[in-house]
């Protein structure tokens, strides 16, 4: 999963046409999955990003600070 949302983070990050983001769910009542935000992750296509945490708290960082163009 997390090599996937990378991708799609890089893309909203660096598309200027990207205006609006809507992230849904295919199981009603439930959005993200349960993750222990503090466990070190490891996967060989990611690794530790800029801020120096796990996978998966980065990309929720690179999200949140993705470029709002008008």
């Amino acid at each position: 999963m997390l090599p996937q949302v990378n991708e799609i983070i890089t893309a909203i990050e660096t598309d200027e046409q990207v205006k609006v983001v809507w992230f849904d769910s295919a199981v009603e009542g439930f959005f993200l999955i349960h993750l222990d935000f503090l466990a070190k992750l490891t996967t060989p296509r990611i690794s530790l990003g800029t801020h120096g945490v796990a996978p998966w708290p980065e990309m929720l960082v690179r999200l949140s600070r993705a470029p709002s163009y008008r």
